[in-house]
This record gives structure tokens, sequence and C-alpha cells, in this order.
């Protein structure tokens, strides 16, 4: 009873306004009929009008705003293999299926035009004033996504608990999983963990011909296009933003398990541990694989007897209980690349090109079926760096362009290349080519698409 009370209480209060409106225009209807309305009456009148003209504005601009910050699913089928999208509504609509449990395995999703998100950006009531809701925040997005060459641009996440955050959340496993040929620029992003442009974490998928520009800003694994690789492959990617964190940030990647080649980035880099103006850390987890052995129990007791570390059941490989296996990891690599950034600055682990190459050993625990005890062979695995860059005038967080000691082409500083060299050869020494997908021009950073890029004013 109190609640009917009360509504009806909340609908009266709403249409005071409207009444109040009524009465005066009946006022001056009622006053025009006994002999016409004075000054005083004619300006009221022309007031009221422009009130009910406004509130008649703001009413259909406030519809209009929340329709173009509604998702539209309306181009989905589960029929079909391909979808073109070419609105913000239906990219957002996309992230709702995907977010939804939609994995998109197997399927295509081509962009058709360029897209402007900023509805569902800064100032949007969308997602309580935070932005942008990345595609994948479940199990991931394992589908294909075409951006064609289009550009998305007005991309705004304000959530500092937000891991995974960017464009993309995660992206791939299992083999699938692909987001290609597109531009997201102007971004304004702040995150968590794993936090990128385009894609936040690269679980074993891939993403090449990906560029952005704009600000991001996060915690631990901060890059400019992807905020980890965890054991994908990235290639021909770049950023022209600016890039902060705390630890693992990188100018394209933050941190990488797995490929980057043919890539580059220009903007300032900053961070605590961990900090390169391509990528923050290059690691490679150890594995451990056994053979000989026909149960997870039978590995784990043998484990122990042996005096090994880590002997639960999951210290052995399924696929090598029946025989002997080779290491099934390979290096990480970051080759053909370029650091041409204004700055990079850390407090700890700071390079031009990478602050930090994690070489690890790779333990290969084989079964003695004589002695019913395993043993562990140990193999030193190293990092691939090979062929890459750095801008001879890159600043150091004090300013300073000397102090770096791992130069060259294998270095984590990268080997010395001056702004005139960058100026008089588009190719930055055929690193990046036309047969590789790369617009080139002397006089200009290469470019995916039709067009080179122009030269940011610290190369000029």
């Amino acid at each position: 009873m109190n609640k009917k009370h009360g509504r009806a209480k909340g609908i009266k209060t709403a249409g005071r306004g409207k009444i109040s409106i009524l009465l005066m225009i009946v006022a001056l209807a009622l006053a025009e009929g006994c002999g016409g309305e004075s000054k005083e009456e004619k300006a009221m009148r022309v007031a009221i009008e422009a009130r009910m003209k406004q509130e008649k504005t703001d009413a259909k601009a406030e519809m209009e705003a929340k329709m173009a910050r509604s998702p539209d699913v309306s181009w989905y089928g589960s029929h079909s293999n391909e979808f073109n999208i070419s609105t913000a509504q239906q990219l957002a609509g996309l992230a709702q299926l995907v977010n939804g449990g939609e994995s998109f395995i197997g399927k295509s999703v081509f962009l058709t035009s360029d897209i402007d998100v900023s509805a569902f950006g800064k100032g949007s009531k969308f997602n309580n004033g935070k932005g942008w809701i990345p595609i994948g925040r479940g199990d991931g997005f394992f589908g294909t996504f075409d951006g064609n060459g289009k550009k998305i641009s007005g991309l705004y996440i304000n959530n500092s608990a937000l891991d995974r955050a960017g464009l993309f959340a995660s992206v791939g496993s299992y083999g699938y999983g692909t987001v290609k040929n597109l531009g997201v620029v102007d971004v304004d992003i702040t995150g968590g963990n794993s936090t990128g442009a385009v894609v936040g974490y690269l679980i074993e998928g891939s993403t090449y011909n990906c560029y952005s520009s704009g600000t991001v800003n996060g915690k631990d694994g901060v890059g400019g296009v992807v905020g980890a690789i965890n054991s994908g492959n990235g290639s021909n990617l770049y950023s022209t933003g600016t890039v902060s964190g705390n630890d693992n940030v990188g100018g394209v990647a933050g941190y990488m398990g797995g490929g980057l080649s043919s890539s580059y980035s220009t903007g300032a880099v900053s961070g605590n541990n961990n900090v390169g103006g391509l990528v923050g850390s290059i690691s490679l987890e150890s594995s451990y694989c056994v053979g000989g052995v026909s149960s997870r129990s039978d590995c784990r007791d043998a484990c122990i007897n042996s005096n090994l570390d880590n002997c639960d059941e999951n210290c052995c490989t399924e696929a090598c209980y029946e025989s002997d296996c080779e290491n099934p990891y390979s290096p990480s690599t970051l080759k053909n690349s370029a650091a041409l950034n204004t700055s990079v600055h850390g407090t700890k682990n700071t390079g031009r090109v990478v602050g930090v190459i994690n070489n690890q050993k790779s333990s290969q625990r084989r079964y003695d079926m004589g002695t019913g005890t395993l043993y562990e062979e140990v193999t030193e695995i190293n990092n691939v760096i090979s062929n890459n860059i750095a801008f001879s005038g890159l600043k150091d967080r004090d300013g300073r362009t000397n102090r770096w000691t791992a130069k060259g082409a294998k270095g984590g500083d990268g080997a010395d290349i001056t702004a005139a060299t960058i100026a008089k050869d588009g190719t930055l020494g055929q690193r990046f080519t036309a047969k590789d997908g790369w617009a080139t021009e002397n006089g200009k950073l290469p470019g995916l698409g039709r067009e080179a890029v122009d030269l940011p004013e610290h190369l000029k």
C-alpha cells in the first residue's frame, strides 16, 4: 500500500513542471482573449515556448545517446560463420556475445568501416562511466577478427581494477584466435594487469598488421598494442602512443613468452621494473617431460624416490608416458624490430629494446625402467633476440643517451640507428618491406595499408 502511494506521489511530483507550463499557457490564452497580451505576458510566452522546445530537444538527445550506447546483436546468427559489422553498437554487440559465452571458434568477423566508440567512452553513462567492456572477458575470443584496414577510435577505459583491459580482453587458445589488419587510435586506457590498446592478453593466438595511438596505463604487463603475450605471436605491429605501468612495460608488448617480429614503437615508455622500448620482459617458463612411465602416480612415486622437487601427479606429461619425448617448448623470439622511442624510463631492468631477457632452463625427466627412478636432463633455452635496432637519441630516466650498455642487434638495447639514417631509409634496413605488408617511403616511417607514417618530431 505504501509503495503504491509513494509511486503515485512520485508521478505527481514529476508532472508538476508540465502542469505549471500548461497553467501558464491557459492564463496567457485567457489574457489574449481579454484584449491581447502585455509585454510581460509576451515575454512569458516566449520563455515558455523556448523551455518546451529545449525539453523536447533534451529528450531527443537522451534517447539518441541511449540508443548509441546500446549493443546490437541483430547481425549475428549461429547458422553462419562470417559476419560483417560497421557500427559501434555492433562492435559492442560482439563483446556482449563473446562475454556471454560465444567463443566464435571457426568464425570470422569483418569490420567494414571506421568506427568511433566514444558513445561508450568518457562522459557516457555506459558501464557506470568506466568505459568500454573488452571483448573476451570470459574464456576469450577464439575466432578471427579482421579489421580490413579500418580504424576504431575513441576507445576509453577507466578501471584500474580491470585486468586484461583493451579492445579485446583475451584472445586465443588451442591454436585459435586472431586479430589482424586493425588500427585502434586515440585510446585513453587505464587498466590493471595485462593492459594493451588492441589486446590485453594474447594467450595462444596471433595478432598482426595492427597499430595503436593514444595513452595506455596499467599495472603489470602493459603494452602499446598487446599487454601480455603468453605463447602467442605478434608481427607487423606498431604504437605511436605513450605507455606507462609498474612492471613489465613495453612500447608494443609488456610481457612476451611467444614471438614478436617486424614491429616498432615511437612513444615514451615508463615503469618501474622490466621496462623496454618494445618489450618489457621476455621469458620462457620451465617445462618438465618424462618418458617410460605408465601413469601419473608412477611418475610421482619415482619422482619422490629420486629425491626430485615438484613431485605431484602433474610432474609428468600425459603424452610422454609411454616413450621418450623431446622438449615441447621453443624459445621466445624478438627480431627485425625497432625501438624508436623518445624515452624509456625505468628503475630496474630497463633497455632500449627489451628490459630483461630471461633465458631459462628446461628439465626433461626420464624414467629408468631398470632402476625404477627418474633422472633429470637440464637444457638451457636461450631466447632468440636478433636484428633489432634502437634510436641513438633515445633517453633514459635521467635524460641520458650514453648509458645503454647492451647495444647490438642481439642485445637488449639494440643496434644504434640515427635520425638521419631513419629518414633516409623508409624500410629501416629492409626490416619493413612491401612484401611483408608495409607501406614505405623515404622520409617517413613504415605504415600498414597504403600510407607510410609521418616522422614524429624527435626523429626529424
